[in-house]
């Protein structure tokens, strides 16, 4: 596994890393390997100041995501935009509906009707829909697929289309009303500056203790809203992965969500660790 970083750091900061030849083009630092010579280059001429941001992203190999039962999903293909009074309305339903709770920190809304206005969805295509939230449309060909195959804790509603005031029958909004557990407090789910210690976000990857008991279905979401509005984001059963791979269905990336104890959580607990430890003996103020 591998952690890049993208950092956001001081005019100064950028010269005294990139040095005098430095290319007049050059608008930002290269991304960096967390654990190369370069990066802790980059925390040495970062030392005084106010700190750089990193964004971080991770790799991993693919005898790694082998050893995974379940992935995040996230969104790699076509963003369907709201039109007209589509917020309005998506928002409204949202805000109605009840929280789901599971104790401090973790309580969710799972948005059950979505409204767009004049959308498609290709053939094998899964799409985001809109920029704000953590839910998905899927193709009638891609929902088929999903129910041939067996899979299990989906169900697929209704998109409404406010221009025709009707619903499509070319797409489906992917719903599920199961949980997942509660996701370990970790290193990499860190505090929002200000905010309580329920309130965490997503650095990386989420863990889990099944305690032997792994989730039994293929669609969840988590208990936490890893994503905004109090919305929770989407984990699958590694079968899902292989079936749209298999079937060549287009829209996911698939991030690792990892059991507590496992080699491969062990490695990545270690390989944060060392990062954050030399992030922090550079200077207080950088932050991810």
């Amino acid at each position: 596994m591998r952690i890049t970083i993208r950092a956001l750091c001081t005019k100064e900061v950028d010269d005294a890393f990139l040095g005098d030849e430095a290319p007049e083009a050059v608008v930002r630092l290269p991304d960096l390997d967390a654990s190369s010579a370069e990066f802790d280059r980059l925390l040495e001429v970062s030392k005084s100041g106010r700190g750089c941001w990193f964004n971080s992203w991770m790799e991993f190999t693919a005898q790694e995501l082998a050893q995974c039962r379940f992935f995040q999903l996230e969104c790699r293909g076509k963003i369907v935009r709201e039109k007209g009074g589509d917020w309005d309305l998506n928002i409204a339903r949202l805000r109605s509906l009840p929280f789901i709770k599971a104790g401090p920190g973790a309580r969710i809304r799972l948005l059950d009707r979505i409204a767009l206005r004049g959308a498609s969805v290709m053939p094998k295509a899964v799409a985001c829909a809109t920029d704000w939230m953590a839910e998905f449309v899927v193709s009638k060909e891609v929902g088929r697929i999903f129910e041939s195959e067996g899979l299990t804790g989906f169900t697929l509603r209704p998109v409404y289309d406010t221009k025709k005031k009707a619903d499509y029958e070319t797409f489906f909004q992917l719903y599920t009303d199961h949980i997942m557990p509660r996701a370990l407090v970790d290193a990499t789910t860190l505090t929002y500056a200000g905010n309580t210690a329920d309130d965490r976000r997503q650095v990386a990857c989420l863990t889990y203790d099944f305690a032997g008991s792994p989730p039994p279905g293929d669609f969840y979401r988590t208990a936490e809203a890893w994503s905004n509005n109090d919305m929770p984001v989407w984990i699958v059963s590694a079968r899902v992965r292989e079936l749209v791979a298999r079937h060549k269905v287009r829209g996911w990336a698939f991030r690792p969500v990892l059991e507590a104890g496992t080699p491969l959580q062990l490695a990545y607990a270690q390989l944060w660790g060392d990062v954050f430890t030399r992030v922090a003996a550079s200077n207080p103020r950088h932050h991810f």
